[in-house]
């Protein structure tokens, strides 16, 4: 019993939760003619919570649920607001290094999008965007040392959709790309609270 309780503990590291905003745009794809435009920036916000497991000292895994905004403003075609709202689950690598002045990360890995809902008012864009995509995501971080089991963070994230179109049909395909700047708190286990002794 004990040593099932310790194993859990070591596999649960922490939880916490986050938000910011979501800086997004498209890329359309036409075929006839052929043509690629880069639509303006949107910007819009997400709100996650999270849990990472394992305790390593530079190696976790973190699995997060993701309320975000994206889209593009399209001035090419006139002054049109293409409003997409994403419901993600996203797993990261979390690659971490504990220095004197705070806890610098990497984050790697996959998005999956499930598409909640569609605004799009670009004329071109005559049918649905695909209700799931899956993208890759990476991310810079920066954790505040703090003597308590409440840590703050920040975060960079890029989102890029690559290989996989969000939207086709039989002449335009769009890539959705995001820029995300988080806000954060994790709550860490007791054993963080305290600090590191150096030898």
């Amino acid at each position: 019993m004990i040593f099932s309780l310790g194993a859990s503990a070591q596999f649960f590291n922490s939880w916490g939760l986050m938000g910011g905003g979501t800086l997004a745009k498209h890329k359309f794809d036409y075929k006839e003619p052929d043509v690629t435009q880069k639509k303006k920036n949107r910007l819009g916000f997400n709100v996650e919570v999270f849990a990472e497991f394992f305790t390593n000292d530079h190696f976790t895994w973190r699995t997060e649920f993701e309320y975000n905004k994206k889209g593009s403003i399209d001035k090419d075609s006139g002054d049109f607001k293409n409003k997409l709202t994403y419901l993600s689950w996203n797993n990261y690598l979390k690659m971490r290094t504990e220095l004197f002045g705070g806890t610098p990360y990497l984050l790697l890995g996959p998005k999956l999008e499930y598409l909640l809902s569609q605004g799009t008012s670009s004329p071109t864009i005559t049918g649905n965007f695909n209700k799931f995509q899956l993208s890759p995501d990476v991310a810079l971080g920066w954790e505040f040392i703090v003597f308590t089991n409440v840590k703050p963070f920040l975060e960079l994230h890029y989102n890029p959709d690559i290989g996989l179109n969000a939207y086709k049909d039989n002449n335009l395909a769009i890539k959705n790309r995001a820029w995300e700047l988080r806000i954060g708190i994790r709550f860490a286990s007791a054993r963080e609270s305290c600090p590191r002794v150096y030898k």
